[in-house]
């Protein structure tokens, strides 16, 4: 199996990109939550999945991933996680992901093929902010 390698950078804007690339499996999810939940707590995410291969993805792979994300100690930190993906097996997959952890996890989430537009959804929220602060 060829190896995973996932890229953390912060955002002047205030979000984390992971960027994966090579088999986005279990145990790298595990991986990138760890460090997640670390030094990049209580910041938005962007997970850029365009490079990852997501083959192994199934619907019962995704139900254990927010069950298994649910714990505590897995817990991804953040307010709003955007997955960018490609294809459109991914792409639905990740949506049933987000779908399902919408009532399980403690923070919102999008699925997304456009660059540009997981960017806005994540940096809106602080537009919203700064329009209503006196």
């Amino acid at each position: 199996m060829p190896e995973t390698s996932f890229e953390v950078q912060r955002d002047d804007r205030g979000f984390v990109r992971f960027s994966v690339r090579g088999p986005f499996t279990e145990s790298v999810v595990v991986q990138t939550q760890v460090v997640a939940a670390g030094e990049y707590a209580g910041l938005d995410q962007l997970w850029d999945l365009t490079a990852a291969d997501t083959s192994f993805w199934t619907q019962n792979a995704m139900r254990h991933l927010v069950a298994d994300s649910a714990a505590p100690e897995r817990s991804f930190g953040a307010i709003r996680v955007a997955v960018l993906t490609r294809g459109d097996l991914a792409f639905g997959l990740a949506r049933q992901w987000s779908a399902l952890a919408e009532s399980r996890l403690p923070f919102e989430s999008a699925v997304f093929r456009d660059e540009r537009a997981a960017l806005a959804w994540l940096l809106e929220r602080d537009r919203e902010q700064a329009l209503n602060e006196p």
